[in-house]
């Protein structure tokens, strides 16, 4: 891009030529970098020519900092910043399109927020629905729209409620740099909202409580998904919610608290790439800013999924594609399933999804739409009984 050019008005165009004229001076230090989207840059390399080359795209940086904020300091907020308000635009534009119902409730005293999506449904239809999570620094319209799941769920027939996780400082507004929304996933999260101990839990009961009685929802058809920390939340609720979901899809993080042996099972599919950076998919130590953690691999998150639901064969793989390869526990009790699908070189993206800073989270893929081969899989699973 020229450097007398300005950015056009379209979000994904602003991201990616926004992102490809800074990615060159920045650092590549992805093992400090916490969860995409919420990416906090650790350092940057000659800050000024950053804010010189935002400056030659006619952008200015607004950190609303004194004198002693340092040049790397002010590179790094307007990079985080405009990358996220140009996610967050992208997300208002679908929501102008296919109308979102913005909903709240009150969970311990903290005032929290979510979004539905209906499609039309006859007059006695009961829908099944999708709770899908966002990531770190994420909001509900924002994975709605980074996975295309409006479009998705219209064509198949479902509705949707995307939360949205509790805000670092609840006094303040949501920032992308510098006031993250996050989820409790459990230990080794690396989040804020772990460290605060939210009962995220519980606000996702009570959430579904809330939709099931303004809606028309099939109960025996409800679950949940989600992305990075919000791919950490699903596996949690899942397992800490039993009976209540009849089918779990996390996407690219791993399960980080203890699953019980399951009376009403919930199946599993777990998406992850084999090139992320940011969780990597052997799992092992991940740092977050100053802190390590230890994070169980996709293939342990797997077997221990199995055995909660019963599953006592062993793991067959199969090549869905060059790119795409399956693993699934055999013989798995009352028609549940245990799978894990990778794909090759993709980094900590949604699939099939928008990709965003992939000079930090790694690459996308079309090689899988995650959203529809979530939904096919969600449409084999219900549970046996209602609550």
């Amino acid at each position: 891009m020229p450097h007398g050019d300005r950015l056009p008005n379209d979000p994904e165009t602003r991201i990616r030529e926004a992102t490809e004229a800074v990615a060159p001076l920045l650092i590549d230090s992805r093992r400090d970098i916490p969860t995409h989207p919420e990416l906090a840059f650790q350092e940057t390399r000659t800050a000024g020519n950053v804010l010189a080359a935002l400056s030659r795209l006619g952008l200015r940086p607004r950190t609303g900092a004194g004198r002693n904020t340092s040049r790397r300091t002010a590179a790094i907020s307007f990079l985080i910043g405009f990358v996220g308000l140009s996610i967050s635009c992208s997300a208002a534009a679908v929501g102008a399109t296919e109308a979102l119902l913005e909903r709240s409730l009150i969970v311990d005293g903290r005032t929290r927020s979510y979004v539905v999506y209906m499609p039309p449904q006859g007059p006695h239809e009961r829908l099944p629905i999708v709770m899908v999570l966002h990531g770190q620094g994420g909001s509900g319209a924002q994975v709605l729209a980074q996975g295309h799941w409006q479009r998705a769920a219209a064509r198949n027939h479902f509705a949707l409620v995307a939360p949205d996780g509790v805000l670092e400082y609840p006094d303040r507004a949501p920032s992308f740099a510098g006031n993250r929304r996050s989820w409790n996933a459990g230990p080794a999260s690396g989040a804020p909202a772990e460290r605060q101990g939210i009962n995220d839990v519980g606000f996702l009961r009570d959430t579904l409580d809330q939709v099931e009685q303004a809606f028309s929802i099939d109960r025996t058809r409800i679950y949940v998904t989600g992305f990075s920390n919000g791919a950490a939340m699903a596996f949690r609720v899942a397992a800490e919610l039993p009976g209540r979901f009849a089918a779990v899809a996390p996407v690219a993080n791993a399960l980080l608290v203890p699953v019980s042996p399951m009376g009403v099972r919930t199946s599993l599919l777990l998406i992850w790439g084999t090139a992320d950076p940011l969780n990597p998919i052997a799992g092992g130590e991940v740092r977050r800013t100053d802190t390590s953690y230890f994070r169980p691999s996709a293939e342990r998150s797997l077997l221990a999924w199995g055995q909660a639901l019963g599953c006592t064969g062993k793991v067959s793989s199969e090549a869905l594609s060059p790119q795409v390869m399956r693993q699934r526990l055999d013989n798995c009790p009352a028609r549940s399933e245990a799978q894990l699908v990778t794909i090759v070189g993709l980094g900590h993206q949604w699939p099939g999804g928008e990709t965003h800073l992939s000079f930090i989270a790694g690459r996308g893929t079309d090689a899988l739409n995650a959203t529809e081969f979530i939904l096919a899989f969600f449409s084999r699973h219900r549970l046996t009984d209602s609550r």
